[in-house]
């Protein structure tokens, strides 16, 4: 459970951190990049959360 709720919280940190990269360093022609780095982090998250609820059975 550990192991899930570090995933958990590292996910969430790289949806910051991705947030960040596309406001500040990302042009406006590399939109389809940033919104891939944020569609693979919430899928990230999605799957740690459903981890984490199925652990607790």
């Amino acid at each position: 459970m550990a192991v899930t709720v570090g995933g958990l919280l590292l996910f969430a940190l790289f949806v910051l951190y991705d947030t960040s990269r596309i406001m500040l360093h990302l042009d406006a022609s590399e939109w389809v990049a940033g919104a891939l780095s944020l569609f693979v982090d919430f899928i990230n998250l999605f799957v740690r959360i459903l981890s984490l609820l199925s652990d607790r059975r």
